[in-house]
């Protein structure tokens, strides 16, 4: 009972502290989720630890029945819409495996809480030291400084370390357990480094996305139910908010556009060509033309000596190539709405415009649909007077974009206005490389979790050679907790060289491929190289998973070499 307390308690005190900060205190998503999470594993460990103190052993058993009751009411939760929200911090695709996956990792994180207390003393009295323990561990292990030596020269040069590493073996006496035991490193090695790799292209992936959609787009937008008339007096309040950077009204209605050759879908953005370089990367971002052609549309260059008379529009470089036209060839815009009664209802509305620029922002489905015209033609086009369908904004701070933008709408004085910030216009796309990211980290983990068996077979092998010492250690009077403490010490060695090892190599490739960048072809990839960013807390959570899974995987042969009795160890020999 008392450990399915804690891990129930720690998995509604995770959810529970996030919304708590997050809604009522006001804190950033981010800061709130880590501290929700540092909520949730301080109780876990916690837990682990007073049920060890309390039964003076590892309690699996009563952690077990714990993970159970807790995975069935993680479900319960989630079955719940008021309590749903608990485990905001899961993708959207992985939303129904998210209480199995919390329930899972307090469970294992309650189970290092119990063996660290076992080993601290269960009840029986407090023994943090580490000191003929550590002579022991490093004795069984055989890792002398030259090989030490070699496992460090596959950070520069993994070829030239491994031939060296080779030798070294070569000259040692050969030992089944040392062998084991340097294949052990290299395993941890190599599943941290494919780790740290794939998270930070990963990364560099998002960073991209999250560069050319918000270089396109406004950081938030401001709209209003109704029509939205009185746009120019909102737009002082919102510049006037603390974090706004910008604001410019914008327009965007479905349109079909059709020149000579071909016709295609597309959204006609009506924008103030003063005011949307202040808020977007367009006016940087044509290749062809300009935007001041949008103002001044008699200058569009034309063939022939006549003067330009039709209003000017800025398309996609996708959408130029789709209709085949050029800085100063007509097309034809068409809009179902906007347009006279007729015999057989509404009729389309067209007008006429001519190419006054080409613009590249980097992403297919914007340069394939998007096209501009001066704020005004669009009024005019679709009929709307004076109004506009809303305001965008760009803000100091992209990641507190959401709580700048309901500051604005507190200004405005709630309904009719509304807000959206970049994170909720783009939840579907964000949400799915979210999702793709962690799946692929959760396949790599197990490249890792591979090696970590390799290190409880290794500490196996350990315990089944060293019987005779153990029990010769347990008849001079040495305790089931601190001949654990050998093992574990002796299997965090193992994860801690390869996990250093892993991440020194993670670290050189990514450094690596910057300098050096993979080419991609950008007529397929949309991008001209491979992107990487190199994330410290990204290295650090990896570095920590894998030290938690070799802690882990001492477990078992730790607690077998525990409970030998000395007799079993004589005999055995």
């Amino acid at each position: 009972m008392l450990a399915t307390a804690f891990l129930v308690g720690a998995l509604v005190a995770q959810g529970a502290t996030r919304l708590l900060l997050a809604n009522q205190v006001g804190m950033r998503a981010a800061s709130a989720d880590v501290l929700g999470i540092l909520a949730g594993v301080t109780l876990a460990l916690l837990g682990g630890a007073v049920v060890s103190v309390v039964t003076r052993r590892v309690g699996f058993l009563e952690l077990s029945a714990a993970f159970a009751l807790a995975i069935a009411a993680g479900y319960g939760m989630l079955a719940h819409e008021a309590t749903a929200a608990f485990f905001d911090l899961a993708p959207d695709g992985a939303r129904f495996l998210a209480p199995l996956f919390f329930a899972g990792a307090l469970f294992l994180l309650a189970t290092i809480g119990s063996t660290l207390a076992f080993m601290l003393g269960a009840g029986r009295g407090l023994d943090p030291g580490f000191g003929w323990e550590l002579q022991v561990a490093k004795s069984h292990l055989r890792l002398s400084r030259q090989l030490l030596l070699g496992i460090a020269l596959l950070v520069p040069g993994i070829f030239p370390g491994a031939v060296v590493l080779a030798l070294l073996l070569r000259r040692q006496r050969r030992s089944p357990t040392l062998v084991m035991t340097v294949l052990s490193i290299g395993g941890v090695a190599v599943g941290v480094m494919a780790l740290c790799v794939v998270l930070s292209v990963m990364s560099g992936f998002e960073i991209d996305l999250k560069r050319k959609i918000l270089g396109t787009n406004a950081h938030a937008v401001v709209l209003k139910y109704g029509v939205f008339e009185d746009w120019e007096e909102a737009s002082k309040v919102a510049a006037g908010t603390d974090g706004v950077l910008g604001v410019t009204p914008f327009i965007l209605q479905e349109v079909m556009i059709t020149a000579e050759s071909n016709l295609t879908g597309a959204l006609l953005k009506g924008i103030d060509p003063a005011t949307v370089g202040d808020v977007t990367e367009l006016p940087r971002e044509i290749v062809e033309g300009s935007l001041e052609y949008l103002v001044r549309p008699e200058e569009i260059p034309v063939r022939g000596e006549e003067p330009n008379r039709l209003p000017g529009i800025v398309v996609g470089r996708e959408l130029a190539r789709q209709l085949r036209i050029f800085v100063g060839d007509p097309v034809t815009v068409v809009s179902p709405l906007g347009g006279d009664l007729g015999p057989m209802g509404p009729q389309p509305r067209s007008m006429q415009f001519r190419l006054a620029g080409v613009f590249y922002s980097g992403m297919y489905e914007y340069d394939s649909k998007f096209a501009y015209v001066a704020l005004d033609r669009a009024q005019a086009f679709f009929k709307m007077g004076s109004s506009v369908t809303g305001l965008e904004l760009k803000v100091a701070d992209i990641d507190d974009a959401r709580r700048i933008s309901r500051q604005v709408l507190g200004k405005l004085e709630g309904y009719p206005f509304r807000v959206k910030d970049w994170g909720e216009m783009n939840r579907n796309l964000f949400s799915a490389l979210k999702l793709e990211k962690v799946v692929m980290a959760v396949i790599l983990t197990f490249i890792i979790l591979v090696a970590c068996f390799n290190i409880l077979s290794t500490l196996v092998m350990l315990v089944l050679e060293k019987g005779k010492e153990i029990s010769i250690l347990k008849s001079m009077g040495a305790r089931d907790s601190q001949v654990m403490k050998v093992f574990v010490l002796e299997g965090l060695v193992i994860g801690g060289i390869g996990t250093l090892v892993g991440l020194a190599l993670g670290l050189l490739l990514c450094g690596a491929i910057s300098v050096f960048p993979i080419p991609l072809d950008p007529e397929v990839y949309y991008i001209s190289h491979l992107p990487v960013k190199i994330d410290l807390v990204d290295f650090g959570l990896v570095g920590l998973s894998a030290i938690l899974l070799a802690y882990l995987a001492t477990i078992f042969p730790a607690l077998y070499a525990a409970r030998m009795r000395p007799v079993e160890g004589l005999r055995n020999d």
